[in-house]
């Protein structure tokens, strides 16, 4: 048998809200560091200085910033540049080129070679 009380879940389900809404206001705040949260060491070249950066850029650029901030997953990327003190990690350039394919590449199975290759030997 059940202990809870059918009036206490609006109450849970209004408190329930409130935490998640003040989680969702908290989240993005890291960014600048001014909320209760701080960026962990795969999340600091989301970082942004209040004082020089946040306020000079438009709405529109802060919201790209604060979205890409929650869609990381946080993955290690080996091409991470830390710097010396720490406080900064941007993503480093590849040192050499990679070769680019162009146009439409057919790959093609093994089968479709082996396919290829009898037809090609019966007409020749």
């Amino acid at each position: 048998m059940t202990s809870w009380k059918a009036q206490d879940m609006p109450k849970f389900i209004n408190t329930l809200y409130d935490i998640v809404q003040s989680e969702k206001e908290e989240r993005p705040r890291a960014i600048r560091d001014t909320g209760n949260y701080r960026q962990g060491d795969r999340y600091s070249h989301h970082k942004v200085d209040i004082n020089l950066h946040w306020a000079t850029i438009a709405q529109a650029a802060r919201h790209k910033k604060v979205k890409r901030f929650l869609t990381d997953d946080g993955k290690a990327n080996s091409n991470t540049v830390v710097s010396n003190d720490g406080n900064r990690a941007v993503q480093g350039m590849p040192t050499a080129g990679k070769k680019r394919v162009r146009g439409n590449v057919n790959v093609l199975s093994f089968q479709q070679y082996q396919m290829l290759k009898e037809n090609y030997s019966r007409e020749g």
